[in-house]
């Protein structure tokens, strides 16, 4: 892994200082490349992509087969994204402006339409909670959606760059992404498979009550290897 990451970070213009990846990341989006790593035609969403670590990560490393497109959404993505995602232009869609007004625009004309959907936004619970919700009406039946930062602390770094309220107020937990998440995986149980619950939360979608008759899905999507 250190190897790795080294090689990983020579080619690419990422602050070291903003390299938040815990264990949990190398291990879950390993098993992501395992479980999609070279297959045709996938679409990957990303909510929140900052410099681009993990969307660099997952065009290299999963999203390797024919047709496969990875779209980032950031409202105000650094110069370190644009050169980053300027290797891959056939792969790479930046979309810059605010996730809940694009994911509506995205879902006026129906179903989901992606694969996998990465949480990574707005770190204050209501946008969290908001993201998910139009997120999950945009991903496929037996798709895969994790969410970041659900056991981040409250002195955290990332609060200190982004949400300067917690230098001066660390006890405002109540708008902890973790809130958020489990907000959804209360109001959404029944519909989805918790996949895992750590640093990241990953479920997959199993029915989608969203459109006029309840939609039970298929089996076209793989299973995680965990899963087997």
């Amino acid at each position: 892994m250190p190897e790795e990451k080294k090689t990983y970070e020579s080619k690419y213009k990422l602050t070291p200082k903003f390299d938040f990846w815990e264990p949990d990341h190398y291990t879950e989006f390993k098993r992501l490349r395992d479980t999609y790593g070279g297959k045709a035609n996938l679409k990957f969403l990303e909510i929140g992509a900052f410099e681009g670590r993990t969307s660099v990560w997952l065009i290299d490393n999963v999203l390797t087969g024919k047709g496969c497109t990875l779209t980032c959404v950031d409202v105000n993505p650094p110069e370190n994204l644009k050169h980053n995602l300027s290797y891959h232009k056939d792969k790479a869609i930046l979309v810059k402006t605010f996730s809940h007004e694009w994911l509506y625009e995205e879902l006026v004309d129906g179903g989901g339409i992606y694969d996998f959907v990465y949480i990574d936004g707005d770190h204050n619970a209501p946008g969290v909670l908001e993201d998910a919700v139009l997120a999950w009406r945009a991903l496929k039946i037996g798709g895969i959606m994790y969410f970041d930062d659900y056991e981040m602390k409250i002195r955290d770094p990332w609060f200190y760059v982004m949400h300067k309220e917690f230098k001066y107020n660390p006890r405002l937990s109540f708008i902890h992404p973790h809130v958020a998440i489990d907000a959804f995986l209360n109001i959404y149980r029944g519909q989805y498979e918790l996949l895992f619950k750590k640093y990241l939360v990953g479920i997959r979608k199993l029915v989608d009550f969203g459109g006029e008759n309840v939609d039970h899905g298929d089996d076209t999507q793989p299973k995680l290897e965990f899963e087997k």
